[in-house]
C-alpha cells in the first residue's frame, strides 16, 4: 500500500477572482502537479481545503489546512505533506522550519514537487533553508512593491476599492471618482444635517439606513480626499461639498427626549426571539414595550407591531413553563450518559497526547509510530461520535430541572437561553389600530424550536429588500405552542 499524502494549495491574493472561475488557474495547476507526483509514487492524495487569500508569512496557527495536515501526520492519518512548490508551504523561514520539525519528529516528510528536495542529507537540509529564505525575501519584496504601487495610485487619484461612494462613479479611463446624478442629493444631505434634520429623515431621502447616513456624513471622500492605508491625496477628485459644509454637518445634534420609547435597562427576556410579522425583523425593548424599529435598510415596515412588556413576557413565560414542566417530569430519572461520554473523550485525548510526548518515531520506527497514533485517533473519533449521539438525544429538561422553582432562580439571560432552546420565534402582529383591544392570543404566536418557519418565509421575489413579512399561523398549526395542562 502506498503512502498517504495531504496536499496543500495556497493562493496569496485572489482580488476580485473567484475559485473555480476560468480566469483562476493557479489552484488547479497546483492540484494537477501534486496529483501527477502522487500517481508516479503510487501514493493516495487528499487535497485539503485550499487556503485562498492567505499570506505565506502567517504563523502556522493561522494556516488552517497546513495545521490540519501537520496534526494529521502527528496522528498517523498521513505519511507526508505535499506542495506543488516550496513557496506554497509558506514564505516565513521560522514558521516553515517549525512545520518541518514537527512533521519529521512524527516520522513524516514534506514534499516540494518543483524543487524535488531530499532533506535526508545535510546538503539537502541546507538547500531547504536557503530556498525558504529566498521565498521569504520574495514575499518581502512583493509587499514593498505592492505598497509602492498603492502610494503611486493614491497620488494619481485612482479609486482602489470595489464599491464607489454614493454621489460618485468611477471614470473607466482615469479610474478616478467623478460626481454623478446623486451628487446633489449628497450635498443636500450634508446641508440638511447642518440645519438639524434627523438622521432617520435623511436616511429616508437617500433610501439608506441611519447608520449608513452617519458613515456618509463622516466620510472625507466628499471633500475630494482619497486615503488608502497610510497614503492620502487631499485633491484626488472633484469635491461635492465644501470644508465648511462638512464641518457644519459634524456638529453633534442634541437628541430629542425619547419619553417612554427610551431603552430599558438590563437584558430583555425575548431578545432575538420576538419578531414583527410586518417586516420579519427582531423587535427591541423600550421601558414599557417591545417595538418594531420601523426602518430597515432603506425600507419602512408596512405594519409595525408593538406590545406591552409585561403582557407578552407573561404570555410567553406561561406557555414555556407548561412545556418545560412536562419535559422535566419525563426526564427526571433519565441518565443521558453525556457526562460519562465526555470523560471517555477526555481520556482518549489525554492518551493521544501522552503517546505523542512519550514515544519517539525514530526509536520504534515510523510505521509502528503511525500505527499507534492511528489507533489512538480512532479511539478519539469513536468517543467523539458517542458524545455527539448522546448530546443529540439529550432531553432539554435538565437545563431547568425542577421546573418553576429552577426558572425562578435564573436571571434574564439564563431564561432567554432556555427559551432559545425551546422556541424558534415569538411572532407579534400589529393590533387593529389606535385604541384597538385585539386580544393578545389573536395576534401572538409562540413557535416551537426547529419549526423552520423563519427559513421558509425568506427569498420571495416580490418582497422588497429589507422586508421579510411573516404570515401568522393558525392557532391549531402544529408549529404553534399552546398552554399545556399541568
Amino acid at each position: 500500500m502506498g503512502e498517504r499524502w495531504a496536499g496543500i494549495v495556497r493562493v496569496s491574493h485572489m482580488g476580485a477572482r473567484r475559485a473555480g472561475a476560468d480566469n483562476v488557474h493557479t489552484d488547479r495547476d497546483q492540484v494537477e502537479t501534486m496529483e501527477r507526483r502522487a500517481r508516479e509514487r503510487g501514493a493516495t492524495l487528499t487535497i485539503l481545503t485550499p487556503e485562498l487569500d492567505v499570506s505565506g508569512g502567517l504563523p502556522l496557527e493561522q494556516r488552517p489546512s497546513l495545521m490540519q495536515a501537520i496534526l494529521g501526520v502527528e496522528a498517523g492519518d498521513y505519511d507526508a505533506i505535499i506542495v506543488a512548490y516550496l513557496s506554497r508551504l509558506g514564505r516565513n523561514v521560522r514558521e516553515q522550519l517549525r512545520a518541518w520539525e514537527r512533521v519529521e519528529a512524527a516520522g513524516g516528510h514534506i514534499i516540494a514537487v518543483q524543487e524535488d528536495l531530499d532533506t535526508s542529507t545535510a546538503s539537502g537540509r541546507f538547500l531547504r533553508t536557503v530556498l525558504l529564505a529566498n521565498a521569504e525575501r520574495e514575499r518581502d519584496e512583493h509587499t514593498e512593491r505592492f505598497e509602492l504601487l498603492r502610494q503611486r495610485a493614491t497620488a494619481a487619484g485612482v479609486w482602489q476599492r470595489r464599491q464607489t461612494p454614493i454621489g460618485y462613479t468611477r471614470d473607466p479611463d482615469t479610474r478616478k471618482l467623478v460626481p454623478d446624478d446623486k451628487a446633489e442629493s449628497v450635498r443636500k444631505a450634508f446641508r440638511n444635517r447642518a440645519n438639524g434634520r434627523p438622521l432617520v429623515q435623511i436616511a429616508d431621502d437617500l433610501t439608506m439606513t441611519p447608520s449608513g447616513v452617519r458613515y456618509l456624513l463622516r466620510n472625507r471622500v466628499y471633500l475630494g480626499e482619497l486615503t488608502v492605508g497610510e497614503h492620502t491625496n487631499t485633491a484626488a477628485h472633484p469635491a461635492i461639498i465644501t470644508v465648511n459644509e462638512w464641518e457644519e454637518a459634524q456638529v453633534t445634534q442634541p437628541r430629542p427626549p425619547r419619553g417612554s420609547r427610551r431603552l430599558a435597562e438590563g437584558p430583555a427576556l425575548l431578545t432575538g426571539i420576538a419578531k414583527c410579522t410586518g417586516c420579519g425583523h427582531a423587535m427591541s425593548r423600550s421601558v414599557t414595550a417591545y417595538t418594531c424599529a420601523v426602518r430597515h435598510s432603506g425600507t419602512v415596515c408596512p405594519a409595525p407591531a408593538m406590545v406591552t412588556i409585561h403582557l407578552i413576557e407573561n404570555h410567553v413565560e406561561q406557555i414555556a413553563l407548561s412545556h418545560l414542566a412536562r419535559l422535566t417530569t419525563d426526564a427526571v430519572s433519565t441518565d443521558d450518559g453525556v457526562a460519562s461520554a465526555r470523560t471517555k473523550l477526555a481520556d482518549a485525548k489525554a492518551e493521544m497526547t501522552a503517546y505523542l510526548e512519550a514515544v519517539s518515531a525514530q526509536a520504534v520506527g515510523a510505521r509502528a509510530f503511525a500505527a499507534g497514533a492511528q489507533a489512538r485517533r480512532e479511539a478519539i473519533d469513536a468517543a467523539q461520535a458517542e458524545l455527539q449521539a448522546r448530546v443529540a438525544t439529550r432531553p432539554i429538561a435538565p437545563i431547568v430541572a425542577g421546573g418553576v422553582d429552577a426558572w425562578s432562580k435564573l436571571d434574564a439571560n439564563g431564561r432567554n437561553m432556555v427559551l432559545r432552546g425551546l422556541l424558534e420565534v415569538v411572532l407579534i402582529e400589529r393590533a387593529g389600530g389606535r385604541g384597538s383591544r385585539t386580544p393578545l392570543a389573536d395576534r401572538v404566536r409562540v413557535i416551537r424550536h426547529g419549526a423552520g418557519l423563519i427559513d421558509r418565509r425568506a427569498g420571495v421575489p416580490e418582497i422588497p429588500y429589507g422586508l421579510h413579512p411573516i404570515v401568522l399561523p393558525d392557532t391549531n398549526d402544529p408549529r404553534v405552542l399552546r398552554m399545556l395542562d399541568r
